[in-house]
């Protein structure tokens, strides 16, 4: 369940196969993207309630969670985890253990991903394509699918976003693991923004439990 909860995001579905050729960068999806990046940055703070879902043939699970984010730091909670990120190292904190993890922040691990990635993660090692626009709760989406330009090392074999056209805003991203099965799924169901955080909120450290066990796996053996 560790596994699970460590991805706010997530992967998968069943087998994808490429039928289409798909263009390195295509103008419209740039420019939808774009927008979206920079009005995202423009945030000092984002406050969001998110459901998160993951599936696969055995697996079908959803779960309400909170996301704090501030620049590269983030804390939310979900599948009874807590994870805390200042930028630097994630802190995983399960109550039900009494466990505290800390480990460096990987971004090839699947199971490991920064939420402020997702306003970001076209720019770099990705080539897309602007699907199409759906209606979602009476919305007007635009579809987006990100397809890695080198596989080595990229956990995704396809992420696909559904933005907002009205507010320029990410509404669900889907991401598809390479291996497996999985589809991680993260819709925003509601979102703040530049509503103060305190930075102490990000600390990650053994302290932050002090009757939990801490495996401190960047300290230096």
């Amino acid at each position: 369940m560790k596994k699970l909860a460590i991805a706010i995001i997530g992967i998968t579905a069943l087998s994808f196969s490429f039928v289409y050729p798909v263009a390195q960068k295509d103008a419209k999806a740039t420019e939808i993207l774009n927008k979206v990046s920079a009005k995202t940055k423009a945030y000092k703070t984002i406050t969001t309630d998110f459901t998160y879902s993951v599936k696969s043939e055995n697996i079908n699970e959803k779960q309400k969670g909170k996301l704090q984010l501030k620049g590269d730091k983030y804390k939310y909670s979900i599948f009874g985890i807590t994870k805390i990120s200042d930028g630097k190292k994630i802190c995983t904190i399960s109550d039900s253990d009494e466990e505290v993890i800390i480990t460096n922040i990987d971004f090839n691990d699947a199971d490991e991903f920064s939420p402020s990635e997702i306003f970001t993660i076209y720019q770099s090692g990705y080539k897309y394509r602007y699907i199409k626009e759906t209606t979602i709760n009476s919305k007007t989406m635009h579809v987006i699918e990100l397809y890695p330009e080198v596989e080595v090392n990229n956990p995704y074999r396809r992420i696909t976003m559904y933005i907002n056209k009205t507010e320029s805003a990410i509404y669900k991203i889907n991401f598809y693991h390479k291996t497996t099965s999985k589809v991680f799924s993260i819709t925003i169901d509601k979102a703040s923004y530049n509503t103060p955080i305190l930075d102490t909120i990000f600390t990650c450290g053994c302290g932050i439990k002090k009757d939990y066990d801490c495996d401190d796996q960047t300290a230096a053996k």
